[in-house]
C-alpha cells in the first residue's frame, strides 16, 4: 500500500542527519523529505537512553526516511512556523499490507 495519501506534507520537513564531530564542530548531512505528516502535540517520550523527555513534535515519514536520535530536523521548512528541532527518539511501524509502513520521529 502506498504510504502517500496519509502523509499530506510535502516538501516541508528537512532532515540533518548527524554524522559526527569534526574541527570545525558537528557535521550534518542535509535531506529533504518529499511527504510527511507533522503532528505539534506535547507528549512525553522516553529518549535513546531511556530518561523520559518531553516531545513537542511528532513527524511521521516513510522508512526509507528514518534517522537516529540526535540527529535534527526542520519542520514546517519555508513557513512562518519554520523551527529546527532535534531528534529525541525514533520508531518504526511495520505493519501488514493493509497498513503501510512508516516511522515516527519524536522532536524536542
Amino acid at each position: 500500500m502506498r504510504i502517500d495519501r496519509y502523509l499530506p506534507h510535502r516538501n516541508l520537513v528537512t532532515e540533518h542527519l548527524y554524522e559526527g564531530s569534526g574541527p570545525d564542530g558537528d557535521n550534518y548531512l542535509k535531506l529533504t523529505v518529499p511527504r510527511a505528516l507533522i503532528v505539534d502535540k506535547v507528549m512525553i517520550v522516553r529518549d535513546k537512553d531511556g530518561v523520559e523527555a518531553t516531545s513537542t513534535c511528532q513527524v511521521a515519514v516513510p522508512l526509507n526516511y528514518l534517522c537516529t536520535a540526535g540527529s535534527e530536523i526542520t519542520v514546517w521548512a519555508g513557513t512562518p512556523q519554520e523551527r529546527r528541532t532535534k531528534v529525541i527518539a525514533a520508531a518504526r511501524a511495520e505493519y501488514s499490507a493493509a497498513t503501510p509502513n512508516h516511522a515516527t520521529l519524536y522532536c524536542e
